[in-house]
């Protein structure tokens, strides 16, 4: 496959991940304004290629004040590693109406990758066999659930464009859309996966640490993220 071509699905991935984390969190009240837009060109999900200033994950708990959920990257092969964590937008430990934080968590596969922080691109990442992990935490007292969030992200969205400047409901006129990809909901250790099987990539909403969580990667096959999901899903990960 030509690296154009490559690149191009990646961008078209991470933007439909993106919809799923939007889609997830949403489901249970957690704004989606700090979520990965493909509006943003600044953001890892739009269409544009980001150069990595990475940290390590310990470093970046410090900012956040809470423990990541990281991955035994070792289960997708001996060369796979965590390569490095990074904050997107402001921390608002306080906020009650969108995430208070987002953390993208980049593993590399070692025989593969040539990465020079600051230099290096998520998408080159991607290119070299690595994996994405968006992690957003929850607003304060908002209520979570894992199934209810996995399956309003299965729902069809409803688009509804209104009349005039300031349009009230009566105003606005909404549709409900055809909901294809063939998405479908794995359960695993007690919480309810999104799979989207054709790039591939998964969400889901972790209601025992309080975040939304989505892995998308390179080249990996559906059974291949769900292996690495799994050691983030354990009981054992519960803060």
């Amino acid at each position: 496959m030509k690296a154009g071509i490559v690149i191009a699905i990646e961008i078209t991935a991470l933007a439909l991940v993106s919809s799923l984390v939007v889609s997830t969190l949403s489901a249970n009240n957690i704004g989606s304004q700090n979520a990965i837009s493909s509006n943003n060109p600044a953001t890892v999900g739009g269409a544009m290629p980001v150069e990595l200033v990475l940290h390590t994950p310990q470093y970046v708990e410090g900012i956040i004040h809470q423990s990541l959920i990281l991955p035994n990257a070792t289960v997708l092969g001996p060369s796979y590693r965590i390569l490095g964590a990074m904050v997107r937008g402001p921390v608002n430990l306080t906020a009650t109406n969108e995430s208070p934080w987002e953390v993208l968590v980049y593993l590399s596969n070692q025989s593969a990758s040539s990465f020079v922080n600051g230099t290096t691109t998520n998408l080159d990442v991607l290119k070299d066999g690595g994996v994405e992990i968006v992690e957003d935490g929850a607003p304060l007292g908002m209520p979570l659930n894992s199934t209810a969030a996995a399956q309003a992200g299965l729902a069809p969205p409803v688009i509804c464009v209104g009349k005039g400047m300031n349009p009230t409901p009566a105003d606005s006129s909404c549709t409900t859309q055809s909901h294809t990809g063939g998405n479908y909901i794995v359960t695993q250790n007690g919480l309810s996966l999104v799979v989207n099987p054709e790039w591939p990539a998964l969400t889901w909403t972790d209601d025992r640490n309080r975040m939304g969580v989505s892995i998308v990667g390179g080249t990996q096959s559906v059974q291949q993220l769900l292996d690495l999901a799994n050691t983030m899903t354990g009981p054992t990960q519960s803060q």
